[in-house]
């Protein structure tokens, strides 16, 4: 049986910009900051192609690449884990 081929989709940053502005109310400057630091975050962990990233647009380079940045956005984005609330401190339990 024939391995079918992977279909990728990209999304302009622009577009991405534009649709996190109108769903959370929020300036254009911050929308635009949020896309900024994904985008160097996911492109550190090596999960979107360079030629898309070079045209303006985001494109993850594989399946395991898109599972694994949405996963790491979805722990990002979880309120009860606290990933980025406390940087520099440590709390421990006894």
């Amino acid at each position: 049986m024939p391995k079918k081929k992977a279909i990728f989709y990209s999304v302009p940053r622009a577009e991405l910009i534009t649709a996190l502005c109108a769903e959370n109310s929020i300036d254009h400057a911050i929308s635009e900051n949020t896309v900024n630091l994904i985008e160097n975050m996911l492109d550190t962990l090596v999960t979107l192609s360079k030629i898309y990233l070079e045209k303006g647009e985001l494109c993850f380079i594989s399946f395991p690449a898109q599972l694994m940045a949405m996963s790491v956005l979805t722990a990002m984005s979880d309120k009860d884990l606290h990933y980025l609330c406390h940087l520099g401190h440590h709390q421990t339990s006894r």
